[in-house]
């Protein structure tokens, strides 16, 4: 690759007026927009050059890195923020020397070892915002952290020459009490997420971030209460608090409150996720409505509560709702609706809705607000959808006004009350209302088949999904090749997740290509078993880079049944290649390991045709311009 200024203009391109090329680079990535035109021409170059903010932000290149270097050593001090999507780090954060942000936001999460190489990074202490995303699809296995000395990490957070501002690090943290005279105040820190052993944890932590203001907290009630929580003066305005299954809510119950209280001169908004915590009887919070009214009137500055938990299945009171209807509520315009075990504040706003069965299920305490508010359900992007009756056109047109962020559903087994009972067909279309009234939901990318018929779900990927690109497989319940289903996965699954236990694993991998031919990514997870040993292992990954034509990359984690063989995995999983079978496959993909993840990457890409195809791409997009020679 040249300069820009050995390039010469051979086309129309650079002849189009920077209104019109700037309306281009609105439909494309920055990191396409850097790669494809940062050399296209000189003309190009230096409107990239002027406009920062094409530049200011990169989401990290995972292929092409010679290229990528050579652009680097361009506008690499220009770089300020970093999005990290995959689970290796193909260059050093050195080529960023004024980088002020880090975003992880890879599907999986990151190895420890990549995670060490962040912190451990001169840029991690000039960083004013760090932040690790939270998939909610995989919130369990991705964020547990058992390797990093987390109070190291902590360290590094609390600390009084830190720039940090926001500290987002969803992962598991127990850190040693003992060490707390090791941390130092860090006057910048405003912004904290954490998932801490137990809910004391907080008081202790907060005490060296006296400016702080918003804090995001996945813990658990503590398992005895002998000592009270540390007492703050912290002036805290957001609190978003979710809990774990505690060992006994119920004896715990002051903890909380109490805890909640220090911040009741200051908070303006108070979250309470609490699903997880499905033994709370009724009589306490959040069910009990005295009891919940007087704790939230202790907060004299309180504007907004969002409330999300899971009724106790044993109790046989359903009248919650009328418990919620007296004067006080309606005056805050604090609303709380019903489905199934799940009781919520209303508008809804939390990111997943578990267990949706429609929104004719949906109980109010106030049934005006469902038909009055049209943001009632607007911060949802993930919802489980169960198969307990037909739907039809007029729940996709509802469910495409209200959840207009829906990127991920999640289809549930269908439940059959006996064993001769048949899976009903999922979506309801009429031939007639078909043609007149098409819905679809031109957001939604991500769906999950979890023990169900594929087939049966034909008319949700026909439909409904055109944009619908990854697919996370649970089923190994597959249409017939020649099927109308078959040769839509075909065309539109890019990005495969395998979903499923060791034995399925293996059918899937041997006839999942005959359905899956473009696709370019593939995930999955399985149980280290050290009867099978790496010749299993071998035949699985053997499969799948021989058989799926279109792959670029192949992540799989491995999870060890138990720390002693953990050695052993590791062996297994880095001799992988080295069968006598595998080295045709070798001159094709690179391998990495990061402790129990591998990752498998195609090698040997062609710079040029990658940024003539990302040209072509564009061009096709835009029918007023046709590719001209000069």
């Amino acid at each position: 690759m040249g300069t820009a200024a050995s390039i010469q203009s051979t086309t129309w391109f650079d002849r189009l007026p920077t209104e019109i090329i700037f309306t281009i680079f609105d439909y494309l990535s920055n990191k396409d927009i850097i790669y494809t035109f940062l050399f296209f021409s000189q003309r190009l170059n230096n409107l990239l050059l002027r406009n920062q903010h094409y530049i200011n932000h990169l989401q990290l290149p995972t292929k092409n890195f010679d290229t990528w270097k050579h652009i680097l050593s361009v506008i690499g001090s220009r770089i300020e923020s970093l999005d990290i999507t995959s689970i290796d780090l193909p260059s050093s954060l050195e080529y960023f020397p004024n980088l002020k942000s880090i975003i992880i936001s890879t599907p999986y999460g990151l190895p420890n070892d990549q995670m060490k190489l962040i912190f451990e990074s001169k840029s991690f202490a000039q960083l004013d915002s760090f932040k690790v995303k939270e998939n909610l699809i995989y919130p369990t296995q991705s964020f547990l952290s058992r390797s990093i000395n987390q109070d190291n990490v902590l360290r590094k957070v609390f600390n009084n020459k830190s720039e940090l501002q926001k500290f987002y690090y969803p992962r598991f943290i127990k850190y040693a009490k003992n060490n707390l005279t090791s941390y130092e105040i860090n006057l910048n820190l405003h912004s904290l997420k954490l998932i801490l052993n137990e809910f004391r944890d907080i008081f202790s932590l907060i005490l060296y971030t006296p400016n702080l203001e918003y804090l995001n907290i996945r813990t658990e009630l503590s398992r005895t209460c002998v000592t009270p929580i540390e007492k703050s003066n912290i002036k805290l305005k957001q609190f978003h608090l979710t809990l774990k299954q505690p060992t006994n809510y119920q004896n715990n119950l002051n903890e909380l409150t109490n805890g909640i209280k220090q911040f009741s001169s200051s908070l303006t908004c108070l979250s309470l996720n609490l699903i997880d915590c499905t033994d709370i009887r009724e009589n306490e919070i959040p069910f009990n409505s005295v009891k919940l009214q007087q704790l939230l009137e202790s907060m004299i500055e309180l504007k907004q509560f969002h409330l999300y938990a899971t009724l106790n299945v044993y109790d046989s009171s359903r009248n919650i709702l009328s418990r919620f209807q007296d004067q006080y509520w309606f005056d805050h315009k604090w609303t709380f609706g019903t489905h199934g075990t799940y009781f919520y504040t209303l508008p809804f706003h939390f990111e997943y809705l578990h267990n949706f069965c429609g929104f004719d299920n949906i109980k109010s305490s106030n049934s005006e607000v469902l038909l009055t508010n049209p943001r009632i359900w607007y911060t949802v992007k993930y919802i489980d959808l169960y198969y307990r009756s037909t739907y039809d056109i007029n729940f996709l047109k509802e469910l495409k006004m209200e959840m207009p962020k829906l990127i991920f559903i999640k289809h549930r087994s269908f439940y059959k009350k006996n064993k001769n009972e048949k899976e009903s067909e999922d979506l309801h279309v009429n031939e007639n209302e078909e043609v007149k009234n098409h819905i679809t939901l031109y957001n939604m990318t991500t769906i999950q088949f979890d023990h169900g018929s594929i087939e049966n779900r034909k008319k949700w990927l026909i439909n409904t999904l055109p944009n619908l690109n990854h697919l996370i497989l649970s089923t190994i319940d597959l249409p017939s090749p020649d099927s109308q289903s078959a040769d839509l996965l075909n065309k539109r699954i890019r990005r495969l997740d395998i979903n499923t236990t060791n034995s399925s694993l293996k059918q899937l991998t041997e006839i999942s290509y005959v359905y899956f031919s473009n696709v370019e990514h593939i995930y999955f997870e399985l149980f280290y078993d050290p009867q099978r040993r790496s010749q299993w292992y071998t035949d699985i990954v053997r499969k799948i880079l021989k058989n799926f034509k279109s792959l670029e990359r192949l992540i799989i984690r491995s999870f060890p049944e138990n720390g002693n063989i953990s050695n052993a995995m590791t062996r297994d999983l880095t001799n992988i290649l080295e069968c006598y079978d595998m080295i045709e496959i070798k001159k094709n993909f690179q391998m990495k390991q990061f402790g129990e993840w591998i990752l498998f990457s195609k090698d040997g890409w062609n710079d040029s045709k990658v940024q003539s195809g990302i040209r072509s791409s564009i061009l096709r997009k835009f029918k007023f311009f046709k590719l001209r020679k000069s």
